[in-house]
């Protein structure tokens, strides 16, 4: 009989839990493991909403799943995260009314979690 835990590349224990069934990151995306006094293992579920046309700005969908030890999950609050790179933005009128669709379709879909 073999006892031992599988694991994954980083030595954190393979746990087989399901994603949300909005995260589109590919199946099987690994735990990093946190720092602290705790051993908290992490990973992220994200949806991109969309792109905005000829500037560096996306809309998603997120939250953090954690796990102390390969214990139960938890999850923060699902959240709307505008990402600019590199940093501010300037928007002309047309893109920021794409910003605006974009950010009302991710309300829509969190409220319809």
């Amino acid at each position: 009989m073999n006892d031992t835990v599988p694991t994954n590349t980083n030595g954190l224990p393979t746990v087989h839990r399901p994603c949300p069934p909005w995260c589109e990151i590919p199946t099987g995306h690994e735990w990093t493991s946190g720092s602290g006094w705790e051993e908290i293992d992490e990973r992220a579920h994200a949806i991109l909403i969309g792109e905005i046309d000829g500037a560096s700005i996306n809309v998603s969908v997120d939250t953090l799943e954690s796990s102390t030890k390969g214990g139960p999950s938890t999850f923060t609050p699902v959240v709307i995260t505008v990402d600019s790179r590199p940093g501010d933005a300037e928007l002309n009128p047309g893109q920021a009314r794409q910003l605006a669709s974009l950010l009302v379709l991710a309300a829509a879909q969190v409220e319809a979690l």
